[in-house]
């Protein structure tokens, strides 16, 4: 199994640089814009939740990362056809582009509008008399007063003793019989999300020195942490093994090619997680 390609760059490039300080600037708005045009929905999720402290928008990033993260396990569990797995990722990436042109004019001055994503949908219309009426402005009106308090005074949410695999990491990895191959990983993650982006370097002999690898996103779940891999020339995965401990400082997962997917004839790699205490 292949994992690494020169293609898989720009990817990596963006989990390794969102490490910076990031704000939302009309630069940041066309960044994302331009990575859902290119299909990077995971990329833009990362953004997102880079920012996330520097918006109003709080609530709808950690919506859209929820939804990111369930829709990739699905896709990893393969409980979803092509043409609903299509359909929601089309649906994530319209609301992107609405949250990104919010979180612009949010930027520019414009006063934020609570609940944005909210997908729940209307009561059916009926007929109602005056008092029906003035009665539900007042309930209305008393109600927006109350979730828009809770809006602008919503408590920030302590993840300090949530699993965190932020960071760079020490990696092995066993190819088949071909030995073991040494390099460095590093993880973009928020402990509040289960979702985090993974890309590093892989030293694959003398010859051919350092060459990158990166996951397309991963994910936490029941005690378990899984990643989806894919590279230039068409190899494609999935990795599994068991979450470390909150504090733990390695942790081991078992890749396989998909079928129809190993393009070396080694569809098989354990990759083993380090990192210093």
């Amino acid at each position: 199994m292949e994992l690494c390609s020169s293609a898989v760059k720009p990817i990596v490039s963006g989990v390794l640089n969102s490490a910076a300080p990031m704000s939302v600037t009309a630069e940041f708005i066309e960044t994302c814009e331009s990575l859902i045009a290119e299909g990077r929905t995971d990329a833009v999720v990362g953004k997102l939740l880079d920012v996330k402290a520097e918006t109003a928008y709080r609530p709808d990033i950690l919506n859209l990362s929820s939804r990111w993260q369930t829709l990739t396990e699905d896709e990893i569990n393969g409980t979803l056809s092509s043409e609903e797995e299509g359909r929601k990722q089309r649906r994530i990436s319209k609301d992107i582009l609405r949250l990104l042109g919010a979180m612009d004019r949010e930027a520019k001055g414009q006063k934020p509008k609570p609940g944005l994503l909210d997908t729940r949908r209307p009561l059916p219309a009926r007929e109602f008399g005056f008092k029906t009426l003035v009665g539900g402005i007042l309930v209305g009106s008393l109600l927006a007063a109350v979730g828009v308090f809770l809006f602008q005074y919503q408590p920030e949410v302590d993840c300090s003793g949530r699993l965190n695999l932020n960071g760079a990491w020490n990696i092995s990895a066993q190819v088949g019989s071909t030995g073991k191959r040494v390099g460095t990983v590093n993880i973009k993650h928020d402990p509040c999300t289960p979702l985090f982006l993974l890309g590093g370097e892989v030293k694959r002999n003398a010859e051919s020195g350092d060459t990158d690898f990166s996951a397309r996103t991963g994910g936490l779940k029941d005690g378990e942490i899984q990643f989806i891999y894919e590279n230039f020339d068409g190899e494609r995965g999935v990795c599994r093994g068991i979450a470390p401990a909150i504090g733990g400082t390695s942790f081991t997962v078992h890749c396989v090619d998909l079928i129809g997917f190993d393009k070396d004839g080694s569809p098989k790699t354990t990759l083993v997680f380090s990192r210093d205490k």
